[in-house]
C-alpha cells in the first residue's frame, strides 16, 4: 500500500523538479509516466481506499503537466464529481474548467471552438450547482454569465444572472453591477 504511494510521489516529485528547472526532457516524461503507472496500479489494487480520489486528482494534475488537457478533463472531473467530496474536490472542479480554458484558446475551428466554449459552460455550471458554498462558485458564475453574454445566449444569460442575483450570501455591489451591466 504505503509501496505504491511512495514509488508514485518519488516520480511525480522528480519529474516536477525537472519541469521547474526548464529541462522538459525524455528523463521528465519518463518520470511522469512512471509516476501515472503507480498511481493506476493503486486505484486498481485499492479502489475503496479513501486516498482513491486524491491519486486521480494527482493523475489529473500529471496530464496538464504535459498539456493532455483532454484527459486532465476526465480526470479532473472524475475526482470532483465521481467520489463523496473530499479534500480535493473543488480544487478538481476548478482544475477541469482550467483545462477546458485553456483548449478554448487553443482552438482554431470554429465548431469545435464552439463545442469546447459550451463543454466549458457545462463544467462551469456543474461546479456551481454541486459546490455552491466553495469560493470558486461566486468567479465561475460571472465568467459563465460572461460567456453566454459573449456567445449571444442572452436568454440563458438572464437566467444565470437571476440565480447569481439570488445566491446567499447576496452579491456584493459590485458583484451586482457586474451582472447588471453584462
Amino acid at each position: 500500500y504505503a509501496y505504491l504511494d511512495e514509488v508514485a510521489r518519488f516520480y511525480h516529485a522528480r519529474a516536477q523538479q525537472a519541469k521547474a528547472s526548464g529541462l522538459a526532457s525524455a528523463e521528465m516524461n519518463t518520470n511522469y509516466q512512471t509516476a501515472l503507472t503507480y498511481y493506476q496500479k493503486f486505484i486498481e489494487s485499492f479502489p475503496d481506499d479513501i486516498n482513491v480520489p486524491e491519486k486521480i486528482y494527482m493523475m489529473a494534475e500529471i496530464n496538464a503537466d504535459i498539456n493532455d488537457y483532454q484527459q486532465a478533463i476526465v480526470l479532473y472531473e472524475r475526482a470532483a464529481y465521481d467520489n463523496p467530496i473530499h479534500f480535493y474536490s473543488e480544487d478538481a472542479a476548478i482544475a477541469s474548467i482550467v483545462a477546458y480554458g485553456k483548449l478554448v484558446s487553443a482552438e482554431q475551428d470554429p465548431e469545435k471552438h464552439k463545442e469546447l466554449v459550451d463543454k466549458k459552460l457545462a463544467a462551469q455550471l456543474t461546479l456551481t450547482e454541486k459546490y455552491s458554498f466553495s469560493k470558486y462558485a461566486r468567479p465561475v458564475m460571472l465568467d459563465v454569465i460572461d460567456m453566454l453574454y459573449n456567445e449571444k445566449q442572452f436568454d440563458r444569460v438572464i437566467v444565470q444572472a437571476q440565480i447569481f442575483l439570488g445566491m446567499t450570501p447576496e452579491p456584493s455591489a459590485a458583484e451586482q453591477a457586474g451582472v447588471y451591466t453584462a
